[in-house]
């Protein structure tokens, strides 16, 4: 099974892949590398949509922070979002999310390459009350993040076909 891990910052390769100059908050998670791997979203879309129902509920919770408490400003299904975020960039073993709020800026960068797995977590705030609403949410996001990125890189569906991708 392979296990993954968190870190409180993101490494320069990662974030190279994301236009914050400022990040008040950042973290990554991890995990070991997966060659059949597909790194777009529509494809972690389809791995996650399949997940067992406790995992569904999870990041509906999740979603739910994320609207709720958070403020953030999540867009409906479609080709141009994965869960609510903004498809903003991709690359060939990357793409970003994005999303914003009335207190600041949140982004995503999925990242595959030959020694790892990971979704950097970046955020800015525009109003002091970002950090203090962001402390409380912060341990359940690293308890989602480590759940969910755990699924992907365990789960049987993973082995999937590039054809699943679109991009």
């Amino acid at each position: 099974m392979a296990r993954v891990h968190w870190l409180p910052e993101v490494p320069g390769e990662i974030r190279s892949h994301d236009p914050l100059m400022v990040s008040n908050y950042e973290d990554l998670f991890y995990g070991p590398p997966a060659p059949s791997i597909d790194m777009s979203p529509e494809a972690w879309a389809t791995v996650l949509q399949r997940s067992p129902a406790r995992l569904r509920r999870l990041l509906r919770m999740a979603l739910f922070a994320q609207r709720r408490i958070l403020g953030l400003r999540l867009g409906r299904h479609s080709a141009a979002h994965l869960f609510g975020w903004n498809v903003a960039e991709r690359g060939d073993h990357w793409f970003r999310l994005e999303a914003s709020s009335w207190m600041g800026e949140a982004h995503l960068v999925f990242h595959s390459d030959e020694r790892h797995v990971s979704v950097a977590t970046l955020l800015r705030y525009d109003r002091p009350i970002g950090k203090v609403i962001w402390a409380p949410v912060a341990f359940g996001h690293r308890m989602v993040g480590l759940a969910l990125l755990s699924y992907v890189l365990n789960a049987p569906t993973l082995r999937m076909s590039r054809r699943l991708s679109t991009v």
